[in-house]
């Protein structure tokens, strides 16, 4: 059962399931291309299929968008772990991404029992 392809810019595909050590099987050409690609993916904005605005996050979640940025506010959401503040430099106000299945699992975990670095319980 193979993995599915993910996309990164217009013409790499990045297979998600490769581990590091088959990095330096990529020829040189490759890798700029990749890497190529990713620049300007980022400069056009983020779009990593495991990572969603809080509006989409919000509506999956089955919350208002208010209270997800509640729960960072109140660390029931991590930034850096669950949540990506992705704003740009000199923006005032944060832009965050949400990785579903980490905030689900993190919503799900009793508060005692919630672990790493900001657990509020």
């Amino acid at each position: 059962m193979s993995q599915p392809k993910y996309t990164t810019g217009n013409k790499v595909p990045a297979d998600l399931s490769k581990d590091r050590s088959e990095i330096g099987t990529l020829s040189k050409a490759d890798l700029k291309e990749l890497f190529q690609s990713a620049l300007l993916e980022l400069q056009e904005g983020f779009s990593d299929p495991r990572w969603f605005s809080t509006k989409h996050a919000a509506k999956f979640l089955g919350v208002p968008e208010y209270t997800l940025r509640q729960m960072i506010k109140d660390k029931r959401l991590r930034i850096g772990e669950e949540v990506m503040d992705i704003r740009e430099p000199g923006a005032s106000l944060p832009s965050f991404r949400f990785h579903l299945q980490k905030c689900e699992k993190r919503l799900l975990t009793p508060p005692e029992k919630r672990s790493g670095k900001n657990a509020k319980g």
